[in-house]
């Protein structure tokens, strides 16, 4: 670094720009549509925003944040980027003074953070924008009790049935979900937390050093499940139907007005939609460059009648959580309100957040900040068909939806992912479903084997992350149904 910070100054500006970018093109190749220009603004906005949410928002080391998750992500922008960090806020910009290459994120206690759109400063945003406040996070009557085993209470991890092989099986799919076999930074796994649940009891947790039981982490597109539930919730109290257009006023007197709550939690509305994560693509546009998410998802060209063809949308799920604020009154902290009181609260949730975009609506598809034992209770929710200590949460038949393969996709339902040859092996549970997030986020559910696993973490080998998470999923299969005497004593080697 000291050489490279030497050199810099002595190139011409056009020079470090070609160069900078032509590193970038090497290390995140664009779509042929969009230029390398392009890939700088999203490299930023994905800085600012991971650097806010990580360092401000969550608390998480600054320096193990930059060197271990954001940097590698966005390599080689480091090279060239300055980091301000503020008290509630973040900017990342570049040496070079070009137009646009410029994001702010600003944190607000409660909500997480916010990133600006190009252009717009802090105080105008501010000013113009929705005055939100955290929402009233009060829980059911007999939610949470104090002192009882995770989920009535937060005590700690239970231990797995002695009679069965689980207890063995347990640690080792652990320390595997756990093991880095590199050092190179874009290749570790960075795995933060693994926890298990067994017939609804959480028989395992283990957490990287510097986190714990009250770390908030990202789901990242785990958020896309957690807002199907949402929608489902809401079904629940007749506030949508399946088969009632999405009613974006926008739409309105168009051929997109016939979109449905359907069709979108099928993630086939039929809109154009490019959700490549290496560099620049609608979803890394939508995110990074634009403070209305919805907006811009509504825009896009109709490419197909809607619920024939299957496009994985961030874009989608943006458009379905202006939907329901449209449909709670179009008022920002109703529909904030309305996350919390509908879903969250019930199952006793008591901390996190799914950050706003600029507008105020809820970064329904990517922004979801939970503990992972919150986490964990929406995919518990998913496995108990709705359910919740003697409530319906999200009706019986909505869950079933969302587990039923969509008419467009036979690995997809509606929020979750579900059994697919391709990316699984042949062997997994049929009735499989799970929660999936940029960077290695999985949430495994088997109804029929009562199981939950989850690993979260920050992975830039994704497949790899993969592979070991439905490695450990199919060992844990196995264990729960095998005794526990054999597993011991091939174990030492008998």
């Amino acid at each position: 670094m000291p050489l490279l910070q030497t050199l810099l100054p002595l190139l011409s500006r056009r020079r470090l720009i070609g160069a900078a970018l032509a590193m970038s093109a090497l290390a995140h190749p664009a779509p042929a549509r969009a230029g390398l220009l392009d890939d700088v603004p999203v490299g930023l906005g994905f800085a600012a925003w991971d650097l806010c949410t990580r360092v401000l928002a969550i608390g998480d080391d600054g320096g193990r944040v930059r060197t271990r998750y954001t940097g590698p992500k966005v390599s080689p922008l480091p090279w060239i980027w300055r980091v301000r960090q503020g008290a509630d806020e973040v900017e990342v910009k570049t040496w070079l003074h070009v137009p646009g290459w410029r994001r702010l994120a600003v944190h607000r206690p409660g909500l997480g953070c916010t990133l600006l759109p190009p252009g717009v400063d802090r105080a105008t945003w501010l000013r113009t924008s929705p005055a939100l406040k955290p929402p009233v996070m009060s829980l059911a009557p007999g939610a949470i009790q104090a002192g009882r085993p995770w989920p009535q209470g937060d005590g700690p991890a239970e231990a797995p049935p002695a009679h069965t092989a689980l207890p063995i099986a347990l640690e080792r799919a652990s320390a595997a979900l756990f093991a880095e076999t590199t050092d190179n930074p874009r290749a570790r796994q960075n795995t933060q937390a693994v926890l298990v649940l067994h017939q609804g009891r959480l028989i395992h947790e283990r957490y990287a050093p510097g986190y714990g039981p009250d770390s908030l982490l990202p789901g990242w597109s785990m958020t896309k499940s957690l807002t199907a539930l949402w929608a489902g919730a809401l079904l629940g109290r007749g506030v949508l139907a399946l088969d009632q257009p999405l009613g974006l006023p926008v739409w309105a007197g168009t051929e997109k007005a016939g979109i449905t709550w359907r069709h979108a939690l099928n993630l086939a509305p039929g809109l154009a939609w490019d959700e490549g994560h290496s560099g620049f693509s609608s979803v890394s546009d939508m995110l990074f460059s634009h403070g209305d998410h919805a907006a811009y998802a509504a825009a896009m060209p109709m490419e197909a009648a809607p619920g024939t063809r299957f496009n994985y949308s961030t874009g989608t799920s943006a458009l379905l959580g202006a939907a329901i604020r449209h449909r709670l009154g179009g008022d920002a902290q109703r529909a904030l309100d309305s996350l919390w009181q509908d879903l969250l609260a019930p199952l006793g949730v008591r901390a996190g957040f799914v950050e706003p975009d600029a507008t105020g609506t809820p970064a329904a598809g990517a922004r979801g900040v939970l503990r992972p034992r919150d986490w964990l209770r929406l995919g518990e929710l998913v496995r108990r068909e709705g359910q919740w200590q003697g409530r319906t949460v999200v009706p019986p038949g909505f869950v079933a939806f969302m587990r039923a393969p969509s008419p467009a996709n036979a690995g997809y339902g509606a929020g979750l992912r579900l059994y697919d040859p391709a990316l699984m092996p042949a062997t997994v549970p049929r009735d499989v479903a799970y929660f999936t997030g940029l960077m290695g986020q999985f949430m495994v559910i088997l109804p029929s084997q009562q199981l939950v696993l989850l690993r979260m973490g920050v992975s830039l080998d994704k497949e790899e992350t993969r592979r070991r998470v439905f490695d450990a999923a199919l060992a844990l299969v196995r264990a729960s149904q095998e005794p526990r005497e054999p597993v011991l004593a091939q174990a030492a080697g008998r």
